[in-house]
């Protein structure tokens, strides 16, 4: 099995990096090393996450740690590393917010990493997890482990698309729905597809599916109308 840093590492196309001699442990990943970059060239003074380290005490961080926690990309964007296999070359790929649900329902050539942001700024490589299945994976969102599966979630995110159409994402996180809004929708239609997502709201995959969610392309086209219309207004004062 590998670590997650070593995969990524692989997926980045393994750069060259800069080492010198040393003898021990690699303070993030615990492998054991003789040459590595010195701890404090690999992380700034605004990092926190200490309580993370294999070894607090090691001095040193073998290349592709070092290499995992250097790389901005891998704070600022959601990712998907991809390990060496018969079915893929490694590669890693970097993706927006409203490509989530097109990678999540997506079998993904095994050995993978799957990470999520919406801070744009936390650490996810050396905290994820390398799945070796991709019909029930772990999916790195920011500090928390969320296990999916596509195969169960598939009907849910539907059901929730279908409400997104008429209701807003709160509206749908939190069931607190507009009665005027049911009506239009079908009250019907909207007991089938609340009946379907009731038992996983507030549930960490719920929120992931939430974060999933993205705009008709009515939705959209209204929801751009209203922002140049609040742009016209507002260049009109």
């Amino acid at each position: 099995m590998v670590h997650q840093t070593h995969l990524i590492y692989q997926a980045l196309g393994e750069p060259h990096i800069e080492t010198e001699p040393c003898k021990g442990i690699c303070a993030f990943c615990g492998s054991k090393i003789q040459e590595g970059v010195k701890l404090e060239n690999t992380v700034s003074d605004a990092f926190t996450n200490y309580d993370l380290l294999t070894d607090r005490t090691a001095s040193h961080v073998c290349v592709a740690c070092n290499a995992c926690v250097r790389e901005p990309k891998l704070r600022r964007m959601n990712f998907i590393a991809i390990g060496d296999s018969d079915e893929s070359d490694a590669h890693i790929i970097y993706f927006k917010r409203d490509e989530i649900e097109r990678y999540l329902f997506q079998p993904l050539p095994t050995p993978f990493i799957f990470a999520v942001t919406e801070s744009y700024k936390k650490h996810m490589s050396f905290r994820a997890r390398v799945n070796y299945s991709n019909k029930l994976y772990y999916v790195q969102k920011e500090d928390t482990q969320i296990l999916f599966s596509p195969t169960k979630y598939k009907d849910i995110f539907e059901a929730m698309s279908r409400l997104y159409r008429n209701f807003s994402k709160n509206a749908i996180a939190t069931g607190c729905y507009q009665q005027n809004f049911i009506k239009k929708y079908s009250i019907q239609k909207f007991i089938q597809d609340e009946a379907i997502i009731k038992n996983e709201r507030g549930s960490m995959q719920f929120n992931l599916l939430l974060l999933a969610m993205n705009m008709s392309e009515e939705q959209l086209k209204k929801f751009k109308e209203r922002k140049a219309n609040q742009e016209t207004k507002k260049n009109g004062m």
